[in-house]
């Protein structure tokens, strides 16, 4: 047991080697309990603290020395007061113990024994009975909180415990008179004040007020044995107070390492903070702690100006965190749609009134309106917002997914995430007008940086899925001409190779939408390096067949083979090279067209069965066909085909062309249109059946004449044209249309007729020849 004692007082003095104790001291013999930690702690604070804290013990020591076994001995207590905690019957059933101090004395020479009160005694040895304070510390200590933190504050003494005026009696009858300023007669008669909602600037803050005592004693010096009991007390509630409360950080769930909150939690950090700063409050307004405060302000402690800065930081910190709750708690609605709702495209329905409201947050708060708490809580709702992305669309589904439709997803998903990142910039812009002197100027950096990143990272997604989607063309390619064999054997080859690096990387056993997988970045780069090799073969291809082409319309139809792939960076670069090569193709063509057309305008070249109109029309429009198309494909072009000097030329050539070509297709439509008002009158108005004709001298024919339909070639023409300019889509006059759409009718009437003219003509040969 004397070996337990004394390694316990070593470690509680960590100097203590360097001081030596007086002879008289003794090292005291005992059983030990069956809590050696508790009895440990008692030991330690009811003989070791006084003894050692005791200014006549101290004598002679330097005051680093002091100092130094002071500080450690409070740290060895409170220690010990936490390693024996699992006795809580003793502290509940005494609520205040007994700390024996020892009083200076000049024949302070020896030690005495334990008296049958449980005192210490000696003639040397004066004995103090001590507060309830360390029964509190030790609760203190051991975090008696239930929900709300709940602080040991004084509880008052026990009927066995003597009271402050008790304790400044011993003192003499000048301290009696001051104890009267700090311990009440009766209830209702307590001289610590608090103000009202009505009187107070700053409601709901606790305000202290001591009268100071009448008579000669000053009351800066309270007994020892109160001052030793409240001096680990009041240094323990101030600063467990700042490190368990006060200084929580709001953002410290940000910086769990792979932990990415929603704003739900900023609410629930405010809500729980307000909930615990308001019992706080409630336990330093209480009548307990106040005469703590008035005790430490009577004795002038040094502990005293903490506690009042712990009033003032509560003060503070509760205004504020029930103000951010007041003005949170209308988005928490909004925050729970975003993290529970199952239709991703339907969130963006709350990113103008989340964004909106925050805006009013900003404007209207005393106190969320700072750069640190806006930018955390758009962070979190970026959390979510990724967190509903990867739910929409699981990175183990989109490898595995077919290329068109992981298309089409990403894009869905980039353009939802997109949408709120517009809508915070339309509502920073209006924050410039509502709050012109404290505007939204957040570093993007700082709100956006895991989101850009998911943008980033879904961006190479969608652009692995759309070279899948381009390569698996080349299955289905078939090049022509000389070289068409061997060509496509070699693109053949190249979707093979394609094939087989697309599976490697779908093997890859990490989520690919998840931003902290950075092997990622070197998978995705080894897959660029093999695309971008596949390129240059494919480049290689492309240019060969393009040599073999013999036309601008073969030309193109080959680049409409592999639509897409010539707009990737490798196979675009080569086939600039052929740039002039397709210009002189084109010019050459035009030229050609330009001739047939001056050549046969006059006697243009139709069909034997077509009518001359729409014959002449139709093919005209077919030399526009030939010369038009590969000009809206190069106008279209994104390599500015015709911006050389070569280009303008061309450029000029065909609109020339063009227009003669337009103004020739208008006049024979023109022409045609003046014929068939008249044509259609007139014929029209003709009998059904004509004779034939008359002999060559005039003279009667001998026998009957031979009867025929008389349905004009005129009308026949009409009746073709009018069906052919249709089909050219070209807008033909009313009464063309009108004679036109009989003409199913005047087909069966011209064969009924046609069919009596035979037999007429029949009957009268039978009978006159």
């Amino acid at each position: 047991m004397s070996i337990l004692w004394a390694a316990a007082l070593g470690a509680c003095c960590g100097c203590i080697s360097r001081w030596r104790p007086p002879a008289m001291w003794q090292v005291l013999h005992g059983e030990l309990g069956d809590n050696p930690l508790e009895t440990l702690a008692v030991v330690a604070q009811d003989v070791f603290m006084p003894l050692l804290t005791s200014p006549a013990n101290q004598e002679g020591w330097p005051d680093v020395v002091a100092k130094e076994v002071t500080d450690n001995m409070h740290k060895f207590v409170s220690n010990g007061a936490q390693a024996g905690e699992g006795d809580e019957t003793r502290t509940q059933e005494y609520g205040c113990e007994q700390l024996f101090t020892t009083e200076d004395s000049d024949s302070c020479s020896g030690m005495g024994g334990v008296g049958p009160a449980g005192a210490w005694v000696g003639s040397h040895v004066k004995v103090q009975p001590r507060l309830a304070f360390w029964g509190l510390l030790h609760a203190w200590l051991t975090r008696l909180t239930c929900g709300s933190p709940v602080y040991p504050f004084p509880s008052g003494p026990p009927p066995a415990a003597r009271s402050v005026r008790d304790a400044w009696a011993d003192e003499g009858p000048d301290a009696a008179a001051a104890a009267a300023a700090v311990e009440p007669a009766a209830a209702g008669r307590q001289r610590v004040h608090t103000q009202g909602p009505g009187q107070d600037p700053h409601p709901g803050v606790c305000r202290h007020h001591v009268d100071p005592p009448d008579q000669g004693r000053s009351p800066d010096r309270l007994p020892r044995h109160t001052c030793v009991a409240l001096g680990p007390f009041a240094r323990a509630v101030p600063s467990d107070l700042s490190h368990d409360v006060l200084k929580a950080n709001p953002d410290a769930a940000l910086k769990v390492p792979k932990a990415y909150p929603g704003p739900n939690t900023e609410l629930d950090f405010w809500t729980e903070r307000a909930a615990n700063l308001n019992s706080i409050h409630d336990q330093l307004c209480s009548e307990k702690i106040q005469k703590v405060v008035q005790i430490l302000e009577l004795a002038k402690s040094t502990y005293y100006p903490a506690f009042e800065r712990l009033f003032n930081d509560v003060k503070a910190a509760r205004t504020e965190a029930n103000s951010n709750v007041q003005f949170l708690q209308p988005l928490r609605k909004y925050f729970e749609k975003l993290e529970m709702m199952d239709d991703f495209t339907a969130i963006v329905d709350l990113f103008k009134p989340v964004v909106h409201m925050l805006l009013l947050v900003w404007r209207h708060s005393d106190h969320y309106n700072s750069a640190t708490r806006m930018t955390t809580i758009m962070v979190e709702i970026c959390n979510d917002l990724i967190m509903q992305a990867n739910k929409f669309l699981p990175g183990a589904d989109l490898i595995q997914m077919e290329p068109t439709e992981a298309v089409e997803k990403l894009r869905l998903q980039m353009r939802v995430l997109a949408n709120f990142k517009q809508f915070y910039f339309e509502y920073r812009e209006k924050s410039k007008v509502e709050v012109p002197d404290r505007p939204w100027k957040f570093q993007n950096s700082s709100l956006f940086q895991r989101l850009d990143t998911f943008l980033e990272r879904s961006h190479d997604m969608m652009n692995m899925m759309a070279t899948c989607v381009q390569f698996n063309k080349l299955e289905r390619v078939e090049i022509g001409g000389t070289k068409g064999k061997v060509l496509t054997n070699a693109i053949k080859i190249i979707h093979q190779e394609f094939t087989e690096a697309v599976e490697k990387f779908r093997a890859v056993e990490y989520d690919v939408m998840d931003t902290d997988a950075s092997q990622f970045d070197d998978d995705f780069y080894t897959f660029r390096v093999i695309i971008k090799e596949l390129e240059r073969r494919l480049a290689a291809i492309i240019i060969q067949a393009f040599d073999d082409c013999t036309t601008i319309g073969s030309t193109f139809k080959l680049l409409d083979s592999f639509e897409g792939l010539l707009e990737r960076e490798v196979i675009a670069a080569d086939l600039e090279k052929k740039n002039d090569e397709l210009l002189d193709a084109y010019y050459n063509d035009l030229r050609d067209v330009q001739e047939i057309f001056h050549t046969y305008k006059d006697r243009p070249i139709v069909a034997r069965n077509a009518a001359p109109y729409s014959g002449a029309v139709a093919w005209v429009r077919g030399l526009v066909e030939r010369i038009e198309e590969p000009m809206i494909r190069m106008t279209g072009s994104s390599k500015g085909l015709l911006e050389t000097e070569k280009g303008a030329e061309i450029q000029r050539m065909y609109d020339c062309l063009m227009t003669e070509m337009n103004e020739y297709q208008g006049r024979s439509f023109t022409t045609w249109c003046d014929q068939v008002a008249a044509t259609s009158d007139e014929k029209l108005n003709q009998p059904l059946l004509r004779g034939a004709e008359a002999s060559p001298d005039g003279a009667a024919p001998a026998l009957p004449c031979k009867l025929c339909v008389n349905f004009d070639p005129d009308l026949v023409r009409l009746l073709r044209e009018t069906k052919y300019f249709l089909l050219l889509k070209c807008e033909v006059p009313e009464s063309a249309l009108l004679i036109f759409q009989s003409s199913d009718e005047f087909r069966q009437q011209i064969s009924s007729l046609d069919l009596i003219c035979t037999i007429y003509n029949r009957v009268s040969r039978g009978k006159y020849g």
